[in-house]
């Protein structure tokens, strides 16, 4: 019996049984995918798992990088000394001040105090 045989004896068959012959082919050919893609998965975790992350140029780089730059400490000493006594005191506000005709007008907190 030839495969062009096989195929037209499946064809007189009623639907159902076609079904069948074809949820079979699927299923295996789907094992098969299955497998494959098992075995490929399973080598390359394989060598992912014995780089080492030092080895890694882009890593490598990443990390020499890191160790050139200066920390925050560094530039703190490098800063003048005014400088470090202006940020640590509070910026003046604005308040706005009726005048007499009924506008606002903005003044410095401290104009306001006197």
């Amino acid at each position: 019996m030839s495969i062009s045989d096989k195929i037209e004896e499946i064809r007189r068959k009623p639907e159902h049984i076609r079904m069948r012959y074809v949820l079979g082919g699927v299923a295996v050919s789907m094992f098969f995918i299955v497998i494959i893609w098992l075995f490929s998965l399973s080598e390359t975790m394989k060598k992912s798992s014995v780089k080492s992350p030092a080895a890694d140029p882009l890593n490598l780089q990443f990390e020499q990088g890191l160790e050139r730059l200066p920390s925050i400490e560094d530039f703190m000493e490098q800063l003048p000394a005014d400088t470090q006594t202006e940020t640590e005191q509070p910026a003046a506000t604005e308040v706005p001040e009726a005048t007499q005709d009924g506008s606002s007008q903005i003044l410095p907190q401290e104009n306001i105090s006197q």
